[in-house]
């Protein structure tokens, strides 16, 4: 079972009866970490499951940074394996809907998006930039326990 939790969308508002989602593991997308990987053989900092190599460094940013306008929602999937969620809730013990009210306060004091270091790999053709996330956008995905 996968909850989702939409906080605002002005898509309903479309005639069109479609969506364009983007759907990122929480690390693909990670508003708390700057930097940019197009790999996903990654380890979070975190002392917990540093066996788990299959985080990433922002790989979905490049996406929003190109295409920001033609993405109608961008679903965070907070079911990602030993995410930061998972981690902040299971290890250090912090109540879900605590670890939730922050994820979208840093949002709204990062301005609704995060900033990142797209010049680390110079293949994107992409500047170091701010990349929007407005929470129009923005859906929720738990599952596996969050759910």
């Amino acid at each position: 079972m996968i909850t989702v939790i939409i906080l605002r969308s002005k898509v309903a508002d479309r005639s069109c009866s479609c969506f364009r989602l983007q759907a990122p593991p929480e690390s693909y997308l990670d508003i708390t970490n700057v930097n940019f990987s197009r790999f996903v053989n990654l380890t979070y900092p975190e002392p917990w499951h540093r066996e788990f190599q299959y985080h990433g460094h922002n790989v979905y940013a490049y996406i929003l940074a190109k295409w920001n306008d033609a993405i109608d929602l961008v679903f965070v999937q907070f079911y990602e394996s030993y995410s930061h969620a998972a981690f902040e809730v299971n290890v250090l013990e912090m109540n879900p809907s605590e670890f939730l009210v922050g994820y979208v306060h840093r949002l709204v004091s990062q301005g609704e998006g995060l900033n990142v270091c797209f010049e680390s790999d110079p293949s994107t053709e992409l500047n170091n930039q701010f990349v929007s996330l407005p929470l129009e956008k923005l859906v929720l995905g738990f599952a596996n326990g969050w759910a």
